[in-house]
């Protein structure tokens, strides 16, 4: 859990596979969070905050419990992909807590960006579901998000002609997009020129070397170590950014990132630089397609 204190896990003690808080050194009993288990559970990914978890089931239902209240609430449920792992991939928290980003399936099989409130219950769709979409990531300042697309269609065969290439092949054909959450924002991306010109580091300036007459002054040594221990305590204690987003066209403002296409398969950002990887490799995305449409046409066979 974010406070550091306490581990999220999921336990069969009660009968069923339940949520339950418990504590981080060992010492203590734990708190059982969840009471209405019916199915095996999966994944649990509590807020920053700690006052919201949201987890997946069986079922492809993906809920929001309430860690105060300990009450449920069901956000999506998924009925086209097939029950045998997590539906919903990249579940993913904004850093004020309020909002929710998720990988969800289509009905035509391609995974769309979703972004839930949780002030509102309400579900958008961040992406179109003509292409695949998904590892969807919130930047450090709450103002974008970015994610990966499948659409970089250029065929490493040069023609249909020939006796062991007729066919087109495909590789690398993932690429990193990003979405602007307020109309009008500058890409992080964007050279600096004359209207955006770049920014100095302040902080790189060398600090005002101490006067000759100051240094004897009796109390000046514990006043300036008081003042860097209440710069450091204000630093700590600065408020996490709301993250607003306009939602008119919030679809249409799609932007590439000046990467080459890869075969990416996710977007993590490193804690202390604040740069942003990814891993290459996508086996399991064309395994998890196939399971899908193994499971679309059994279930046609039953009907049929």
């Amino acid at each position: 859990m974010p406070d550091g204190k306490s581990l999220l896990a999921l336990s069969t003690e009660s009968g069923e596979v339940e949520f339950w808080k418990l504590p981080a050194n060992g010492i203590g009993a734990g708190e059982q969070l969840t009471n209405d288990g019916k199915i095996l559970r999966w994944d649990g990914v509590p807020s920053p905050d700690g006052k919201w978890v949201t987890h997946q089931d069986k079922n492809n239902q993906l809920w929001l419990l309430d860690t105060a209240t300990k009450t449920n609430k069901r956000i999506v449920l998924d009925s086209i992909s097939p029950s045998d792992g997590p539906s919903f991939g990249d579940v993913r928290w904004s850093a004020d807590s309020r909002w929710l980003v998720f990988a969800q399936t289509s009905d035509n099989l391609f995974s769309r960006v979703m972004l839930y409130n949780v002030d509102t219950g309400a579900t958008t769709p961040l992406t179109t579901d003509r292409y695949d979409n998904g590892a969807p990531a919130w930047s450090s300042d709450g103002k974008w998000i970015y994610f990966l697309s499948d659409r970089s269609l250029k065929s490493v065969v040069g023609s249909p002609w020939g006796s062991r290439q007729p066919d087109p092949y495909f590789d690398r054909t993932i690429k990193i997009y990003q979405l602007p959450l307020q109309k009008g924002l500058r890409s992080p991306f964007e050279p600096p020129d004359e209207l955006h010109p770049e920014k100095t580091e302040e902080a790189s300036k060398p600090a005002d070397a101490p006067k000759p007459g100051d240094a004897g002054k009796p109390g000046e040594g514990a006043k300036s170590a008081e003042a860097a221990k209440g710069g450091e305590a204000d630093k700590s204690k600065q408020a996490t950014p709301k993250v607003e987003i306009d939602m008119d066209g919030i679809a249409t403002r799609l932007q590439e990132v000046p990467v080459p296409a890869g075969n990416y398969t996710q977007i993590w950002r490193s804690p202390a630089t604040g740069s942003y990887g990814s891993h290459a490799t996508r086996n399991h995305r064309k395994r998890m397609r196939c399971n899908a449409w193994t499971s679309r046409i059994k279930a046609t066979s039953r009907k049929l």
